[in-house]
This record gives C-alpha cells, structure tokens and sequence, in this order.
C-alpha cells in the first residue's frame, strides 16, 4: 500500500497497533462488501496526519543543526 500511496505523490504511513482492528475492519469491508469508502477515507486520515507531522517539523531550526554537526565533522581527529 505505500508504494501506491508514494506512486502517487503521498507520504507512506504506519498503521499503529491502536487502529490496526480499524484497518482491518474495513479491509473486511471492502472484501465482503466492496464498499471502499470507509477504507479510502481511513487512509486519508492517516495520511493527513503525516502530511501534519511533516509540515510541523521546523526546518530551519533542523538545518542549523545539521551545519552544527557537519562543522563538529571537521574538528573530530582521526
């Protein structure tokens, strides 16, 4: 599924232990009944907390620390 999911410009996700009953009831769902849309929409949730995530994360604060640590680079002797 993340490979669809990465194909298609999107994150991959993590199905976490507290929704993976969810996940599979609405696998169970789309199996016995076809009906997609639960599935489809469980997935974007997921997905938009990880598009959440990724956006929340500071990056130029995560950019001074990366020339930080590649300055230390140098310094370290062999």
């Amino acid at each position: 599924m993340n490979y669809q999911l990465m194909s298609a410009g999107f994150l991959p996700i993590n199905i976490h232990t507290e929704n993976r009953l969810k996940y599979y009831e609405y696998l169970d769902r789309y199996a016995s009944k076809h009906e997609l849309d639960s599935f489809a929409d469980f997935i974007a949730y997921i997905e938009e907390q990880r598009i959440d995530h990724y956006m929340s994360i500071d990056f130029v604060q995560d950019m001074e620390m990366s020339d930080q640590q590649e300055q230390g680079f140098g310094e370290m002797k062999m």
